[in-house]
């Protein structure tokens, strides 16, 4: 068959095939060949100079990352949300603490590689625990955890941030053609929620507890948020991050530390006590969350809030921003049905901003134990004490705001440090649990 006739009959069968609606499997393009498509080259590393943990240099793969608009949402997020109307120095941002957590945790698995070559850590398994800790918190929303909260008990929806960070990193990798599989995703998935994935060997399921520890909540998160927080709060730290990475190796499939960090772990669960007792449930804090929240809830039927926050694209316009954007709005643009509802939130942000807080009329303390959580959250119990202190106090049952502030070290009524893994320097492959070693502290 000479050279014209293929090509007319190659031409009339892609034109009977789109007559019919049949698939095309090969349909020839003369004008437009199929481009080269160059590898990907790869992006340098960066020095970031931090007031925590000093000069980070940060990897060409986490940079990836840092340079999405996802990422770069951060810079406007409070760390603390509200903490910082009332301690000034709490400016710092999601962005460092995220870029802080992602190079601590290549720093941790680095050292336990080196430490004990024979574990089964590949490059790649560092690549993603860094990607993991770096975007661990992407799905957090203006005002922090109380955003959350917000989401869930007002507005009634399953919103949780580390659901959310995961949908972000799948669709960086989407828009910025990184190149990562649905199985390094689903790993990076695991990683964020210390859950490891079914077809992860048992043996590496140690690298699940450096980003978010759920056998015993020591990890890279923890690390770089107290220190962070104490730092710009002002408040006294007294643990060692370094030296628990230094001495800490896997055993069991876990990681353990030397028995002489019993106490360095005990002054971490501590700095944690004394920063949600001193600053995340300062009265004046909780009094800002609250209000702002009902600023929020006010003004949703203009902005739209909790319809955003479900889905990623319309998520990343949520920032602290937020609250500007609803003060400087102007009334008369409104929808007549919410010009009231809109000025109710300007007030409220008003008060915030003139230190008109709500007021605390009490504080209870109860021991763990003494109330059981049943009893603390039933809907028929809160009618019944919100009817009892509006009698006495005179005031309506939806101007009391009863809220729970749970204070221990991270495991409720149990000590964190009793699920932690410990060795002897002199007998480093042997583990045991604190309670062995509490002289030791």
């Amino acid at each position: 068959m000479s050279r014209e006739a293929f090509l007319m009959e190659t031409l009339k069968s892609a034109t009977d095939a789109l007559s019919t609606g049949d698939p095309l499997d090969v349909v020839p393009n003369f004008n437009h060949p199929e481009p080269i498509v160059e590898p990907r080259a790869p992006t340098p590393s960066k020095v970031f100079n931090d007031p925590v943990h000093g000069l980070m240099e940060i990897p060409g793969f986490m940079i990836d990352f840092i340079d999405s608009k996802q990422f770069q949402r951060l810079r406007d997020l409070k760390q603390l949300g509200g903490a910082y109307r009332v301690f000034p120095g709490a400016s710092h941002n999601r962005f460092e603490h995220c870029v802080g957590v992602g190079w601590l945790a290549i720093q941790w698995a680095q050292q336990l590689k080196d430490r004990q070559p024979d574990l089964p850590i590949t490059p790649r398994d560092i690549q993603l625990v860094g990607i993991a800790g770096l975007c661990h918190d992407l799905g957090h929303g203006p005002l922090s955890h109380a955003f959350e909260v917000w989401l869930r008990n007002s507005k009634k929806l399953d919103f949780h941030h580390e659901h959310m960070s995961v949908k972000l990193v799948g669709v960086i990798n989407q828009e910025r053609k990184l190149g990562y599989s649905d199985d390094d995703l689903a790993f990076i998935q695991g990683l964020i929620s210390g859950k490891p994935p079914g077809n992860v060997p048992v043996e590496k399921h140690f690298l699940f507890d450096i980003v978010a520890n759920n056998t015993n909540s020591i990890d890279v998160d923890k690390f770089d948020y107290i220190a962070r927080d104490c730092h710009n709060c002002g408040v006294h730290a007294n643990f060692q991050p370094e030296r628990l990475m230094q001495f800490s190796r896997v055993l069991k499939n876990h990681i353990a530390f030397e028995s002489k960090m019993a106490f360095n772990v005990y002054q971490l669960f501590h700095s944690r006590y004394c920063m949600h007792k001193q600053v995340y449930s300062h009265k004046a804090v909780k009094a800002i969350e609250y209000m702002l929240c009902e600023a929020m809830s006010e003004a949703d039927d203009i902005f739209r809030v909790a319809e955003r926050s479900m889905t990623p694209g319309g998520f990343v316009t949520l920032t602290d921003v937020l609250f500007k954007l609803i003060e400087d709005f102007e009334p008369g643009d409104a929808p007549a049905a919410s010009v009231e509802k809109i000025c109710k939130a300007q007030d409220l942000i008003h008060r915030v901003n003139q230190r008109d807080l709500y007021k605390l009329a009490d504080a209870i303390h109860v021991p763990h134990g003494n109330v059981t959580n049943e009893d603390l959250i039933k809907e028929e119990g809160f009618k019944q004490l919100y009817n009892e202190v509006s009698g006495k106090a005179g005031v309506k049952p939806d101007q009391i705001i009863i809220d729970q502030a749970r204070m221990d070290y991270g495991f409720g009524d149990k000590n964190p440090v009793d699920f932690t893994y410990f060795y002897t320097k002199h007998n480093p492959t042997s583990w045991f649990f604190s309670s062995a070693c509490r002289d030791l502290t």
